[in-house]
């Protein structure tokens, strides 16, 4: 589901001198959403910290997951 999400947004990440950084543990994540609404949350999040770095070059997003609750971003 995450790649599919980051999928979506690629246009925008590709237009950016931003590093993005997934880490993710091997197996699947227990998320509390359906696929849509779990890919429009990341998609929104990323577009987001995206319009943050804009005009940064030494912007980063990362997006962690495995934690106690399961993904976080």
């Amino acid at each position: 589901m995450l790649r599919d999400a980051l999928e979506v947004i690629a246009w925008r990440i590709d237009r950016q001198p931003v590093a993005l950084v997934v880490d993710m543990p091997p197996g699947p994540l227990r998320v509390r959403a359906g696929p849509v609404r779990f890919q429009q949350v990341v998609v929104n999040l990323v577009a987001n910290a995206l319009d943050a770095l804009d005009g940064r070059a030494d912007g980063a997003i990362r997006i962690e997951g495995g934690g106690r609750t399961g993904a976080s971003c």
